[in-house]
């Protein structure tokens, strides 16, 4: 393949796994809006990855082939240097010379300012809508403007106290977990100020766990009895060298911890997290496509109006709950629990009753027609109830399967970053790209074999007999499972004796066995 061919290739990747289809949709339509979004975060932050996607599925939703979306990750929580920041400002000077945007949206207090200090140089003509996590700007006044709004969430620190307060009434002492720093001004101390706060109207003692690193945290969680309340906070955490992203940190937590820990953090269910008045960061995302809708329809001049988010919702975690015998009976009213197993008669009170009918009337029925009817329909609903049981084998396998998508997924974005990084030089290294496109094609290949097993886990269908390779059929569950063993403390290893002889089997079926039994005797 030619230079120029490759170029064009990586390029097309890279801008696929970056910006998505949508931007390539959007370009082809004449007199396409034009949106930037700025996000604080990297590309990979779950919490961002939750917030653009509901932006992008509500606005391509609301004007359909009419708005060209662009986006940047700054990268801004994380390096807030004053030369970086100007680095950035420069390069998005560079980058977008001479394109003209109608809104900017930024995510995140380093992105906003950025947007409001630069709109005269960088985009002149654009109305700027922000996120305004509480507590994530430092004490200053956010100054309005008729070609500024501001969507503000506030964290309901007090009501997910009150709600585990609840849940716990015999608590008499809360645990406040912070890391070394947050990735925003004020962050811990707007935190700690307002649980401290809240632990004083409930006559809780208070103490935090700030500033330790995450080893010496753990262990301090390990020490608790189980009717401490701990609570978590937006915090990263550094330990052994190496820096955790919070849903490390919250597995390795929750994993030491002798109490349960409640925070604000939908995407961190799964990893340990009990539960609490939850951020939905996707519907965020929702509300500022709203805004971004109105902004771009607006008449020239009318002020924007700024909105106070209502994407929360009181959620637990019933495997959680389970773990250290809480019953969801005292949570307040309106909370939702999440990952609970379904219950046989209300999801399946039809089938459960044709069974019934059908074993209990068998005796009686002569007829060979009506009797061959009657196989069928338990042979359908014996296959309906073992795809209810999968189906609750991977909701306990969540955090397994993020793990094992997360990892190629991840792969693929960092060497197309690297790929756009070789792209940019006066004589690229051919065969170091060459490299990469075999790289990114062999972590796809690993992503999809993923999907096509979590595919055939979901998918209802009846018994298909062939030859297995008994280890190949073992490994494959064991893959789904490594994570969940880790994060118990355990380690799989799939030993079978030499030169076994292939089995006649379902492999889906036996797949879901070995997993309930892996599972059962963690």
């Amino acid at each position: 393949m030619s230079f120029p061919a490759l170029k064009y290739l990586l390029a097309a990747c890279w801008f696929a796994v970056v910006f998505g289809a949508s931007g390539i949709a959007c370009e082809a339509s004449t007199g396409a809006k034009t949106v930037l979004l700025l996000e604080d975060d990297g590309a990979g932050a779950a919490d961002h990855v939750a917030v653009m996607g509901g932006f992008r599925q509500s606005l391509e939703h609301s004007l359909p082939g009419r708005v060209l979306i662009y986006q940047e990750n700054l990268d801004l929580a994380h390096f807030s240097h004053p030369d970086y920041y100007d680095q950035t400002r420069q390069a998005l000077r560079q980058k977008y010379q001479g394109k003209k945007f109608d809104v900017v949206v930024a995510s995140g207090p380093g992105s906003m300012k950025l947007a409001r200090d630069y709109r005269s140089e960088l985009w002149p003509d654009a109305r700027i809508i922000g996120l305004n996590i509480k507590g994530q700007h430092e004490k200053k006044p956010l100054k309005p403007a008729v070609h500024v709004a501001w969507l503000t969430v506030n964290l309901d620190i007090a009501g997910t106290l009150d709600a585990a307060r609840t849940l716990m009434p015999g608590a008499s002492r809360l645990v406040v977990v912070v890391g070394a720093k947050s990735a925003y001004a004020g962050m811990n101390e707007f935190f700690r100020h307002e649980a401290e706060a809240a632990a004083a109207r409930h006559g809780l003692a208070m103490e935090s766990l700030a500033g330790l690193p995450l080893a010496e945290t753990c262990h301090r969680l390990s020490l608790l009895p189980r009717d401490v309340i701990v609570l978590f906070g937006f915090s990263s955490f550094e330990g052994e060298g190496r820096a955790y992203t919070p849903r490390e940190a919250m597995l390795e937590l929750a994993r030491a911890s002798g109490a349960p820990i409640f925070g604000l953090s939908k995407s961190l269910f799964g990893y340990g997290m009990t539960g609490g008045v939850m951020l939905r960061r996707e519907q965020m995302g929702r509300e500022l496509a709203h805004m971004t809708v109105e902004a771009l329809t607006a008449p020239p001049g009318k002020a924007l109006a700024s909105r106070e988010s209502r994407a929360q919702a009181t959620l637990y975690d019933w495997r959680e709950l389970q773990r250290f015998g809480l019953s969801p009976d005292r949570l307040p009213k309106g909370a939702e629990i999440l990952f609970a197993p379904p219950s046989l008669w209300k999801e399946h009170r039809d089938a459960v009753l044709g069974s019934v009918a059908l074993l209990g009337g068998g005796a009686f029925v002569v007829q060979l027609r009506r009797r061959r009817k009657a196989e069928q329909k338990v042979l359908l609903q014996r296959d309906q109830l073992a795809h209810v049981g999968r189906v609750s084998s991977l909701g306990q396998l969540a955090a397994s399967i993020a793990h094992e998508l997360n990892q190629p997924l991840g792969a693929i974005l960092r060497n197309a970053g690297a790929a756009e990084r070789l792209l940019q030089k006066a004589e690229p290294d051919l065969e170091e790209l060459r490299a990469i496109v075999a790289d990114i094609r062999a972590d796809d290949s690993r992503a999809s074999t993923v999907i096509e097993r979590m595919r055939a886990l979901l998918t209802r269908q009846s018994l298909d007999f062939e030859a297995l390779d008994l280890k190949e059929v073992l490994q494959e569950a064991a893959d789904l499972l490594n994570y969940e063993a880790m994060k118990r403390g355990g380690a799989l290893k799939v030993v079978t004796a030499p030169g076994l002889p292939s089995v006649h089997g379902d492999r889906v079926h036996l797949q879901q066995m070995v997993i309930n039994l892996v599972l059962n005797s963690m």
